[in-house]
């Protein structure tokens, strides 16, 4: 007999950040929970000195309740699906087979159900006709969640692998990248009085005007949806679905960040993740560097976006016909 002893390093992968799974957002005894924890919520409300901090904590709260109501969704899935299987089993010793097509029915469905979860890892837009879980289907999505794990990078002539040299080496990278540079006020001031397109006067108040609830309306509904969010984990799902509820707290929050000229803490922190473009997989520079910013910094950053395109047409050039609308190249 020979033995043979193989060491094999397997690099070990992060958790990743929490977001919301969406599909708590169809289920009527969530929303309904939700919105009563909400009202409870709101009245905590005169503990804080600001509006902000209170939604800061605010959004904490949901995601623990989402994270909790998720976890009992997949058990109360994982006894369904033990469930069935035992009856499937029983159902064929006593030869029911009526009763076996609906527990053969009821389990195809729900692995069908888990597999859309990593249907939506694929990236496909949607599930071809008749596909099922195979193992190709599951392959694909091991695939690219592989396309973005990093190995080893470079720092030098060498290659590290361990995580706390890897992450040293990237936040050097992006520190030099991202850094704050020194820059020459005169030569700012000079380039600024230089720009020939200015904001009329008489629309200055308007575009200054305060914020109201059917414009913050406007900016949520015109975001994405299927797109990863922030580091707090809620997606622009969860604010259409409550916004009857949340949005005037949200326009309490904005109006209170335009008074005192401080956006909330969370709103200025966005998290890096990297996207495989060409060349060496070790070589940091050749991979894309994608920021997931919170969506309530996003609607109001889409919020000045729309005010902006208000006075756009007044103010660039009309050969630049990007951002413009109603505007079209001609040769």
């Amino acid at each position: 007999m020979v033995v043979r002893c193989i060491e094999l390093e397997v690099g070990q992968r992060g958790r990743g950040f929490w977001q919301l799974n969406t599909t708590v957002l169809q289920d009527p005894s969530f929303c309904k929970v939700f919105c009563h924890l909400y009202a409870r919520w709101r009245h905590l409300r005169g503990l804080y000195t600001t509006q902000i901090e209170w939604w800061e904590d605010l959004k904490r709260w949901v995601a623990i309740l989402c994270r909790w109501w998720g976890q009992e969704m997949a058990r109360r899935r994982r006894e369904g699906a033990k469930t069935w299987s035992r009856r499937l089993c029983e159902t064929w010793k006593d030869g029911d087979y009526g009763q076996f097509r609906d527990a053969s029915e009821a389990l195809r469905a729900h692995y069908e159900a888990e597999a859309h979860s990593h249907f939506v890892q694929t990236g496909r837009e949607a599930l071809e006709q008749d596909e099922r879980p195979t193992l190709y289907f599951f392959s694909s999505v091991q695939s690219r969640q592989h396309k973005s794990y990093i190995e080893g990078l470079k720092s030098g002539p060498d290659v590290v692998t361990s995580p706390g040299d890897m992450l040293e080496v990237a936040r050097s990278f992006y520190n030099d990248l991202f850094g704050v540079r020194r820059t020459e006020d005169d030569c700012a001031a000079a380039f600024l009085d230089a720009v020939a397109g200015r904001v009329p006067e008489e629309s200055v108040p308007d575009l200054e005007r305060e914020i109201s609830l059917e414009e913050v309306e406007r900016a949520m509904l015109s975001l994405e949806t299927g797109v990863a969010p922030g580091g707090d984990g809620l997606p622009a799902e969860w604010y259409r679905t409550f916004w009857p509820v949340v949005g005037p707290d949200l326009l309490a929050v904005y109006r209170e960040a335009v008074r005192c000229r401080a956006l909330p803490l969370s709103a200025l922190v966005g998290h890096i993740t990297l996207l495989h473009k060409k060349g060496e997989r070790t070589e940091l520079a050749n991979w894309r560097p994608i920021t997931l910013l919170m969506v309530d910094y996003k609607i109001l950053a889409k919020l000045m976006v729309l005010r902006l395109r208000e006075v756009m047409a007044r103010v660039v050039h009309p050969d630049q016909t990007c951002g413009v609308p109603g505007w079209m190249w001609h040769s």
